[in-house]
């Protein structure tokens, strides 16, 4: 009988989906779970009541213990906010948990991100992105990444940017989950640098007033 406990993801069934022997005292349980588990269930297994013996006939307990075991979690990192410099230049990117570059040798999340993790691109006004690839990128934490870029044109306010992790699992929490190349959250608005220009001057008959209208 399998029960789970904690957390958010929960079991479809007491009883297994299937049963495999690796070894006569080694067997392997599939089960199913419901929702994206985030590492705080706990799975339980005993034997149901008079229906596991050993060779002598004995009847294995209803009440065990090394018989729990935590889920793997499964969130998928995501992106909580982005934010731009007043130069535009500088894409602050944040995550709800610490990201890394790979995968270690023990199945974790190692090593910080590169430039070439981040996919840029932009949409609306008149100013154009340099790359889609991000210039440089500094840790303010490992869950705060500064990205740098460069554009082409005068932004007038109306360009939105976004960023999403590159295609090709770039982007890995601690337990190995990789970033989707799809994300909310993701985007910022340029600011504007139309810089105000005078549009015309006039003068009245009198030659004592001026009148300067601004764009």
């Amino acid at each position: 009988s399998i029960t789970g406990v904690g957390g958010v993801a929960t079991i479809g069934s007491a009883t297994p989906t299937s049963i495999s022997k690796t070894s006569q005292t080694v067997w392997v349980l599939g089960f199913s779970t419901s929702g994206i588990a985030n590492g705080n269930e706990s799975i339980e297994v005993v034997p149901v009541l008079n229906s596991i013996y050993d060779q002598a006939g004995n009847a294995a307990a209803t009440s065990q213990s090394s018989n729990t075991k935590a889920l793997n979690e499964k969130v998928l990192p995501i992106i909580t906010g982005t934010t731009i410099n007043s130069a535009n230049s500088l894409l602050t990117v944040t995550f709800a948990e610490n990201v890394y570059k790979a995968i270690n040798g023990a199945g974790n999340g190692a090593g910080n991100l590169e430039e070439g993790d981040f996919a840029l691109s932009i949409s609306g006004g008149v100013a154009t992105i340099g790359s889609a690839t991000p210039t440089s990128i500094t840790k303010t934490s490992q869950t705060v990444w500064v990205l740098g870029f460069s554009t082409s044109g005068i932004a007038n306010g109306s360009e939105t940017i976004s960023v999403v992790p590159a295609a090709g699992n770039s982007i890995y929490d601690a337990a190995a989950n990789a970033a989707a190349t799809s994300q909310s959250n993701n985007t910022a608005g340029l600011i504007e640098k139309v810089l105000p220009i005078i549009t015309g001057t006039t003068i009245n008959s009198a030659n004592s007033e001026l009148t300067v209208p601004f764009s």
